[in-house]
Formats: C-alpha cells, sequence, structure tokens
C-alpha cells in the first residue's frame, strides 16, 4: 500500500475552447502536481572525491552531492573507518584499493551508492643503498656508492644523493671524491613513476682523515764551497704526533724535526720533507736546487759581437752557480734579466760586462766587446731642377762608412758608382718629378737606403710666337711678340733673343720686323730662364709682290666679232683673275 505524503500545492485552472469536461482537465493538473511533489520527496546519494590515487599515506577529502535534501550520511571509506559528517575527510596509509559507499537519509527516504575499487593507495619504493670498495681514508678519497633500493608500485626514476659535504648529484650509482678530512652523513632520496619516493641518510658512513700540512725552510741556504752545513726548520702541522723523513739531495736523511746537514761537496741541492700523521695520512714539499754551494762563473755570448745599427743583441747566459745576475751593456742601460736582449743607439764598440752573483754571494764577472756597425747614406746633387733637355745632373756620395753603392736615379736606370753622373733626357713629359733612392753598404754589409720623394724636377718651358700681321703684299710692317708659356713658380722667363732671316738678332719680348722679300722664310725665338735654361722656337713668314697682269689677243677681228683673250703673266703667285672691259 502507498505511503501517504503531505504537501500543499497551488492549482491553477486553465480554460479550455471545450467547456464540457472542466473537471476532467481540473483532475489531470492536480495529478501532475501530486506526482512532481512526489518525486521531489525521495534521496539520491551522489558523492566525488579531490583525488583517487596516491602514494601512502595521503589524505582523500569527499563531497558529498546527493540530492533530495538527505539529513543524514554515513560513509564507509574501505579501510575500516566511518564518518557521518556530509563532507568528511580520509586517511590512507596501507596499499591497495579501496571501496567507498555513502548512506544518505532525509527521514522517509534512504538511498545508498558505493564506488567499487574507488580509492588506490600504490605501494612507495624503499630507499637502501651501501658502499663499494672503502670509505675512509687520506684525504682525498674516492667512494663509491651502490643504490640498493627496492621498487614500489612503479618503476624508480630519480635518485638525489647528499654526500654531507655541499655536493650533490643524480645519477644512480655515483662515485665521489670526498677532498677534505671529515665524517660525512651521506643520504639518497628516490622518486618513482607514480611520483612516491622514499629516502634514506646513513650518518658517518665516510671518514676521512686530512693529512698533514708540510712546510719547511733553511737558514743558509748559499755558499761558495764546501763544507757547509744548513739547519732545518719544519713548521708542518696536523693530526699529531707527525714523523719526519729528510732528503738532503746528497743521498743523506733525517728523521729528526729539525735537522741540520753539512754539505761536503760543491753542488746544487734539491730539498725535500715528508711528513705522516697518525693515520698514515702524508704530504711532502720539495724545493727544487734550494742550497747551493759552489764558486759562482759568469760567462755569456752572443750570436756575433759584430751587429748592424738597429739590431738586437741577444745575450746567452751561460754562467753556472748563479741566482742573480746584472748586466752593463756599456753604453749606460742596465738590465737584471737572465737572458736580456739590447739594442744599441749608435755604432761604435761596447764592452758588456755581466756580474753574477748568489743573491749577492760569490760574485764573479764577466766582460765582452761588441762592435755595432753603423752607415750612414747621405748625398748631395750639382741640381734637383731641370728645365731643358737633356740635362746631366751630377749625383755627390756623402755617406759616412759606406763601401758600395747602389743608385736608383727613378726613370728606371742605376748606377753602381760612388759619384755618378746621370742625364735625364727625352722622352720626359713636362711637369714631372723623380724619386731617387741610395743604399749604401758598410765593410761588414750593414745597409742603409735614403728615399728622396720627388728630387728630381723637370719643367721645360713652351716657347711660342704671335705675328701680326703675318701674310700680304710687300713690304710688310709685322709685329714680333713672345707668348711663350712657362708653368712654374721655380723659374721664370727672363730673355728673348729673335733671329730675323738675313741673320741679324734683336732682343726684347716685343720686336717690329718689315718683310721686304716675297715668299716663305723661317725666323727663330729664343728664350732664356732665371735658372739658365734655353728653349727655340721656329717660325715662319712670308709675302707676296703686287703681281703685274700681261695678257694677249688671239688675232686681228672685225667689229663686232668675238675675240678670245690669253692671261700671259709670269707672275706664279697669281690665283684670281678679273676682267674689264675698257670704253674708249
Amino acid at each position: 500500500m502507498g505511503k501517504i505524503v503531505t504537501f500543499e500545492a497551488t492549482f491553477i485552472v486553465f480554460l479550455l475552447s471545450n467547456k464540457k469536461k472542466p473537471r476532467e482537465l481540473k483532475l489531470v493538473v492536480i495529478i501532475l502536481f501530486l506526482t512532481v511533489n512526489l518525486l521531489n520527496a525521495q534521496v539520491n546519494a551522489v558523492f566525488t572525491s579531490d583525488m583517487t590515487s596516491g602514494c601512502s599515506p595521503f589524505i582523500v577529502q569527499f563531497t558529498d552531492q546527493s540530492t533530495g535534501s538527505p539529513a543524514t550520511w554515513y560513509w564507509d571509506f574501505g579501510n575500516g573507518n566511518h564518518s557521518t559528517l556530509q563532507n568528511p575527510e580520509a586517511t590512507y596509509i596501507n596499499p591497495g584499493h579501496y571501496t567507498v559507499s555513502l548512506t544518505v537519509t532525509n527521514g522517509s527516504y534512504t538511498n545508498t551508492v558505493t564506488y567499487t575499487n574507488f580509492i588506490t593507495v600504490f605501494e612507495n619504493p624503499t630507499a637502501d643503498f651501501y658502499v663499494v670498495g672503502p670509505s675512509s681514508g687520506c684525504a682525498p678519497v674516492s667512494v663509491t656508492f651502490h643504490d640498493n633500493s627496492d621498487e614500489g608500485s612503479a618503476p624508480i626514476t630519480e635518485w638525489l644523493w647528499d654526500f654531507g659535504d655541499g655536493s650533490i648529484t643524480y645519477t644512480q650509482h655515483p662515485v665521489h671524491i670526498f677532498p677534505i678530512g671529515g665524517n660525512f652523513p651521506v643520504s639518497l632520496e628516490i622518486t618513482d613513476a607514480n611520483g612516491c619516493g622514499s629516502s634514506i641518510e646513513i650518518p658517518g658512513i665516510v671518514d676521512v682523515s686530512q693529512p698533514p700540512t708540510t712546510l719547511f725552510s733553511g737558514d743558509d741556504l748559499v755558499d761558495c764551497a764546501a763544507p757547509h752545513t744548513v739547519n732545518f726548520s719544519s713548521t708542518s702541522f696536523g693530526t699529531t704526533p707527525l714523523n719526519y723523513y729528510w732528503s738532503f739531495g746528497d743521498g743523506q736523511y733525517s728523521t729528526l724535526a729539525n735537522p741540520s746537514h753539512t754539505y761536503t761537496v760543491n753542488g746544487i741541492y734539491t730539498v725535500s720533507l715528508t711528513t705522516t700523521d697518525q693515520h698514515s695520512c702524508s704530504s711532502s714539499l720539495t724545493y727544487e736546487d734550494y742550497v747551493q754551494v759552489m764558486a759562482v762563473v759568469a760567462e755569456f755570448d752572443v750570436e756575433d759581437n759584430l751587429v748592424c745599427y738597429g739590431t738586437e743583441v741577444e745575450f746567452i747566459n751561460n754562467s753556472t752557480g748563479a741566482t742573480n745576475y746584472d748586466w752593463d751593456f756599456g753604453d749606460g742601460e742596465t738590465s737584471w734579466s737572465a737572458n736580456p736582449g739590447h739594442e744599441y743607439e749608435g755604432g761604435g764598440t761596447y764592452t758588456v760586462t755581466l756580474l753574477a752573483s748568489q743573491g749577492g754571494e760569490c760574485p764573479d764577472t764577466y766582460s765582452m766587446t761588441i762592435t755595432v756597425e753603423e752607415v750612414n747614406a747621405q748625398i748631395s746633387v750639382s741640381d734637383t731642377y731641370i728645365c731643358m733637355l737633356p740635362t746631366t745632373v751630377q749625383f755627390i756620395d756623402e755617406s759616412e762608412n759606406a763601401v758600395s753603392w747602389l743608385w736608383d736615379f727613378g726613370d728606371t736606370t742605376f748606377s753602381y758608382d760612388q759619384n755618378p753622373e746621370h742625364t735625364y733626357d727625352y722622352p720626359i713629359d713636362t711637369n714631372i718629378n723623380f724619386d731617387v733612392t741610395l743604399t749604401v753598404y758598410s765593410p761588414n754589409g750593414c745597409t742603409d737606403i735614403l728615399y728622396l720623394t720627388d728630387f728630381i724636377t723637370v719643367v721645360l718651358p713652351t716657347p711660342a710666337v704671335s705675328v701680326i700681321p703675318n701674310g700680304g703684299c710687300i713690304p710688310i710692317d709685322q709685329v714680333w711678340t713672345d707668348v711663350s708659356t712657362y708653368f712654374t713658380d721655380d723659374d721664370e722667363i727672363t730673355g728673348q733673343t729673335w733671329v730675323f732671316p738675313d741673320g741679324t738678332t734683336a732682343s726684347g719680348s716685343t720686336v717690329n720686323y718689315t718683310l721686304t722679300e716675297p715668299g716663305v722664310d723661317s725666323a727663330m725665338l729664343i728664350i732664356e730662364t732665371a735658372h739658365g735654361c734655353l728653349d727655340t722656337a721656329v717660325f715662319y713668314i712670308f709675302g707676296g709682290e703686287v703681281p703685274v697682269p700681261v695678257f694677249a689677243v688671239s688675232d686681228t677681228i672685225c667689229a663686232s666679232d668675238s675675240v678670245q683673250l690669253f692671261e700671259v703673266s709670269t707672275d706664279q703667285m697669281i690665283t684670281s683673275w678679273h676682267w674689264e672691259h675698257l670704253p674708249t
């Protein structure tokens, strides 16, 4: 039998076109509302969680999503724990799968929902490791670690090692060097593919002993001859007690902390000390060539003790038994290098002296003469300015210490003479400069080169004449004018000489001349410059005579007849004719 439900409802009456059965319609409406309210009174259990899987231990937050206005809740988490809260938390510790159920009630209805294997708890990996080989000793100690961890629900994917000395690594089976002494804990943290992890720390698994620090000194390390005694003192420190082992470099040894040792043979000796602590850790210190018992012999050499000026002299130190060197190059310059180089500022003979010693003790000197040969190229010339061709220039060598010469005159010609003459001739364009180079050689082959840029200057004047008028019937009064050009600031045209056709001459930049002979004739202008150069221009003048016309007729004719006229002049200069009939 159905359960009685009490409810309140609001009835809505619809007026339909069919008015015959309004009650039947109202009844339908009431039934609909009753059905709806009956459905709303039931409860339906529903829930969610913030996670469904994780690594142990992990806490799950459950959230009630039930409908029907439940008033009570009963949770079964599948791990033996229950809750009556609406939104409880549950902690899962042991690995496995867990079924979760929720029962809800509203006082009238009850509903239960169950989610099978809803929660999965992964099994965590277990971290573990061990050391392969020794884990203690004298620093530095190399230790090999082996990962011995067990997997959980998934493969291990990450390893983090902390060696306790500030160093870490991410390799599975690391090898680590502990550089200093100490007792070091080592830890390993692992993570698997599910994100689950585990860690382990083993305190003091690595024990490293710090070796002692070896230090020593000696009090009188240099002497010129044996026998010689040196007092040695150790300032080593470490875990006491320390043991000492000295090697004096001459085959003798000592185990004292602060021994004295006498060297009986001249020589240079290397001294070493090894100290060992109670853990058998040791360290050594060696000083090369620490003790010197021998006389100093100063000596040096050079590749050649005759050098050319400008060449650096390399000194080769062959001294023995010395630690300090004092050079005097003979020109006021000095050096304290073992094998110096030096360039002299001028030619001459220099005495080089080396003072060798052992820190100022047992001094010895050695000297050598260095000759620096210098050759200096210098010249003079008869003239460097050329204003007519050909011109011969006298070159004069004024070099110092030269025995051979090579001249380059700049026009592709050369000479090996000491004081050559060189002629500059055509073809040469006007306004051109020539570089002159002199290379000189000393008796021992040292050289010097003198470069003289634009040393020889060639500027040629260009003579030219203006004749006004030039032509006509003699006698002709002409004006001859010098219109020569000369493009230079170093010279100028200072004189003109005119040579007339009859051989007479005149001077001046302008002259007058009367041409009295017919025909073509030549004249000449000679110009002279302040530098003494001459140049000539030949020019031509011409004039003609007044022609004398002569003609003849072919025969005696009658009036009104035609006649043939013939020009029979002997003047060959006539070029045109004009006939005119004169009235009688």
